[in-house]
């Protein structure tokens, strides 16, 4: 059904509606408005007539509200735009899954990064040649002097799975190619400076991707989910690289970070699940927490010197990594680690280190020995435990090499740890997973002696070899 309405200050959408004898507004199609257009009006489309409404022409319209909004229309085929609107804001035309071409008018001063989010068949954006704010070249949208890439429609893929971005463009914009996940390359010129956040999210298509020696940051989740991605070139030039920006990069399999990075931030490889080699450049101070969470072909990393961070679950569930060397810069290994990393078979512990955090090595079912330097001050709560491999234990202990063997509960080893060391003099306080203040413990030096600990120890390991050392550690 087609209508025309002209709506005033008095009488509202649904009004008009109901005086033009609609009284289901589902039964609309084509919807002809002019007059006052308020905000009102524009969410009772949205609700009442998102699935069946296909055209809407507000060209007589005038725009009393900056709530421009046609989220989840997902019958629109075609919308002309009154001359006053001024913005497409936040999600403007997301899920509008059935849009093809957007024609922005010359009055647009403001575009959301999201506002064309979800629109899979959207082929062409094209810009008023009048507009002082915005572009467009062969459908693709752009700021005003084509430096800045804001949108690739996500329906110019099925046309093209290619596309060269142009040389004078200096920044790909937030959101400017999510989704399209039939493109399967992107030529980046020399002139890009930063990819901003999300910029290729869910391209699963890209098979590689080089970006070139001009690029100094990739913003966060830049390339998260690009499941096709196999290789990407990241050049010394780029000096951060945010959080998740390789994230679900399924295919990903090796990548060798720049010299100048300073941090690994959080979740940057989180379930690269074909990674096999990681390349981190001494320029590296902390690797962030779940930075390779489930990175489950990773058999070797090299941490740098420089590192003096692990963050948790940095390694977690790598359960093809046989060694890691923890540098003598680190202090602290945080929770849960390097949990859950089946294929490690021994670990140093550098003296540096005075706290083993929850969970750092649980379910290393693999690790067959472990030495405890005498720098540990805490162990937390299941540091060690699930670790059914474990043969051999040597703690450090002030002048003294304490070796154990022979473990009846491995899901206990964590307390056993704490056990042998009061045994010898060292207390080791329990510090509880959601409890980080002391004063939850196993054992107490001022409530048993010596031999009663050395009793309740026994029960659970054996001594296999005490060494003195000539130099007090």
């Amino acid at each position: 059904m087609d209508i025309t309405l002209n709506l005033t200050s008095r009488n509202g959408l649904s009004l008009a509606l109901k005086q033009a004898g609609i009284e289901n507004p589902k039964t609309v199609t084509q919807l002809t408005v002019a007059g006052a257009l308020t905000g009102s009006d524009l969410r009772y489309i949205r609700r009442n007539m998102y699935k069946n409404l296909r055209r809407i022409d507000m060209s007589n319209a005038s725009m009393e509200s900056e709530d421009f909004n046609f989220w989840g229309c997902t019958g629109l085929i075609s919308i002309t735009f009154p001359k006053s609107v001024i913005k497409f804001g936040y999600c403007a035309f997301c899920r509008c899954s059935r849009l093809t071409s957007i024609n922005v008018p010359a009055s647009v001063e403001e575009i959301s990064s999201n506002a064309f989010e979800g629109c899979s068949r959207l082929k062409s954006i094209t810009v008023h040649p009048d507009n002082q704010f915005f572009a467009s070249e062969n459908g693709v949208l752009f700021d005003k002097y084509r430096t800045v890439l804001i949108k690739y429609p996500e329906g110019r893929q099925i046309a093209s799975d290619s596309f060269n971005i142009p040389d004078s463009v200096k920044r790909i914009g937030i959101n400017a190619f999510y989704g399209c996940s039939r493109l399967t390359s992107v030529t980046i010129p020399d002139s890009v400076t930063r990819i901003d956040n999300h910029a290729f999210t869910g391209c699963a298509g890209l098979e590689s991707i080089i970006i070139p020696n001009s690029t100094t940051e990739i913003g966060i989740f830049a390339f998260n989910g690009c499941t096709g991605l196999m290789s990407v070139n990241i050049p010394n030039s780029v000096v951060e690289i945010g959080y998740d920006a390789f994230a679900h990069c399924s295919g990903l399999k090796s990548v060798a970070l720049p010299d100048f990075i300073s941090e690994i931030y959080s979740s940057t490889f989180f379930e690269c699940h074909s990674l096999t080699s990681v390349t981190i450049p001494p320029s590296v101070t902390k690797i962030g927490s779940m930075a390779f969470y489930e990175c489950s072909s990773l058999r070797s990393v090299n941490i740098p010197k420089t590192v003096m961070e692990i963050g948790y679950s940095a390694f977690s569930g790598c359960c093809s990594l046989t060694s890691v060397d923890i540098p003598d810069s680190v202090t602290k290994i945080e929770n849960c680690a390097f949990q859950d990393c089946k294929s490690l078979t021994s670990i140093n512990i550098p003296d540096s280190v005075t706290e083993i955090e929850y969970c750092a090595f649980c379910r290393c079912t693999g690790l067959t020995s472990v030495s405890i330097p005498d720098s540990v001050n805490i162990i937390c709560e299941g540091a060690f435990d699930g670790c059914t491999g474990l043969t051999s234990v040597t703690i450090q202990i002030r002048d003294l090499t304490v070796e154990i063997y022979h473990f009846d509960n491995h899901e206990k080893i964590t307390d056993l740890i704490r056990n042998v060391a009061l045994a010898y003099g060292k207390y080791i306080p329990y510090i509880s997973s959601d409890d980080e203040s002391e004063g939850k413990y196993y054992y107490d030096c001022d409530s048993y002696y010596e031999d009663e600990a050395m009793m309740k120890m026994r029960k659970l390991a054996r001594v296999k070899k005490i060494t003195r050392n000539k130099k007090c550690i």
